[in-house]
């Protein structure tokens, strides 16, 4: 699938989840689509950051730098303006709206949710776990992009939250044992993917 497909694909999942959460009037349903018309991609990436290439490592730097090119001219006269320029990266964010979470499993305060059900959480841009992420794809056809926000889930103890770090903003989790309580790094990039409406 080449990009522009890809992009194509996406026009149907934005419309039908809208970009305020909701379908138009007329649109289908999420839950009225038959699942043989859904396509899944490992990452999406929009903007800027659709333009970083160097692999996804561990050790990268928090904020990727991207050379932009500008032409320029003047009469005849033709140039190129070249500038480097730093991304904001998974360190510069302090919360995510509200209004991005479409749907989650369980709902927030849910006291009987079935511990077999798979949690998880669904957002309105499709390309926001990726959004951040200071590198390009790694992998087999690079295809594997981890997402720089993980939906972690650990047995629950009131001194395992820190404090909100501000009005608004959510309780902090302040430790993990990450052998033990998260499936391995190496399959990080596989903890998040977009889901297309009529792709194939």
């Amino acid at each position: 699938m080449t990009e522009l497909q890809v992009l194509d694909a996406l026009k149907p999942f934005a419309l039908v989840h809208g970009f305020a959460g909701e379908p138009a009037p007329g649109d289908p349903l999420p839950e009225d689509v038959a699942l043989e018309t859904y396509c899944f991609l490992p990452f999406h990436r929009t903007g800027a950051a659709a333009g970083l290439t160097e692999p996804f490592d561990v050790n990268s730097p928090v904020r990727a730098r991207l050379r932009v090119r500008v032409p320029l001219q003047a009469g005849a006269a033709q140039a190129t303006a070249e500038h480097r320029v730093a991304l904001r990266g998974p360190g510069d964010v302090v919360g995510v709206e509200e209004s991005q979470v479409v749907r989650r499993f369980p709902e927030a305060g849910s006291g009987d949710a079935d511990p077999l059900d798979l949690v998880h959480i669904e957002f309105n841009a499709p390309d926001l776990p990726w959004q951040y992420t200071p590198t390009g794809p790694a992998g087999p056809g690079g295809r594997q992009l981890p997402s720089w926000l993980r939906l972690v889930v650990v047995r629950w103890t009131p001194d395992r939250l820190a404090p909100p770090r501000g009005p608004g903003l959510p309780r902090v989790l302040t430790s993990v044992n990450p052998k033990a309580e998260l499936p391995p790094e190496g399959e990080a990039w596989a903890w998040a993917h977009v889901q297309v409406l009529g792709g194939g």
